[in-house]
């Protein structure tokens, strides 16, 4: 994570890296006191699962905000983004913004039909465009995808309590001419 914030009634909150015990027991007076805390948690297991809690006061507005970056691993001059949705209810709005940027031009970038969590790893290779998704390209080595549900749209994908699905942004493809010379794939 590079960055994690919360907004609270329009006021800013950007988070410290505090030990596990220490943040708990921060976060766990603050509620008491009646004050706005949160409490970000990663997974002792799985290095990218976490937890957020958030108390804020009665009619208070509130966003969180997470900044994570990533270096993909290319794959057959491809890169995938995998991303696991799971806010754990129904919120008033889901974003996900991905910027992906390269030193080669990408020549595709799409976005997989959010798709159930257990799905087949290579489904999205076959699943249809996400309609809930837009890709804008500022140049031909950069795109920003944008996969944005509301209340409703979160309702029509739930399971349960809320929207829990995959979503993939594939084919992020590089002309073929990009590795023609290159060292790595010159002998291959």
């Amino acid at each position: 994570m590079a960055s994690v914030r919360s907004t609270v009634g329009g006021r800013v909150y950007p988070a410290r890296v505090e030990g596990r015990e220490e943040a708990r027991a921060e976060y766990e007076e603050a509620v008491r006191a009646g004050r706005t805390a949160a409490h970000v948690q990663l997974s002792a297991r799985h290095a990218n699962l976490f937890t957020v809690a958030l108390h804020v006061a009665a009619r208070d507005k509130a966003a969180f905000t997470l900044t994570y970056e990533q270096l993909l691993a290319r794959e057959h001059g491809r890169y995938r983004l995998r991303l696991l949705l799971d806010p754990g209810q129904v919120v008033q709005r889901l974003l996900v913004e991905a910027r992906i940027r390269d030193s080669a031009p990408l020549a595709l970038v799409r976005v997989a039909k959010l798709r159930p969590a257990d799905s087949e790893v290579d489904a999205a290779a076959e699943a249809p465009d996400d309609p809930l998704a837009t890709v804008q390209r500022p140049s031909p080595t950069e795109a920003l995808v944008r996969w944005e549900a509301g209340e409703e749209a979160q309702r029509g994908l739930a399971t349960g309590d809320g929207l829990r699905g995959l979503l993939e942004v594939r084919q992020i493809n590089f002309p073929f001419s990009t590795f023609k010379h290159s060292p790595i794939h010159r002998n291959v």
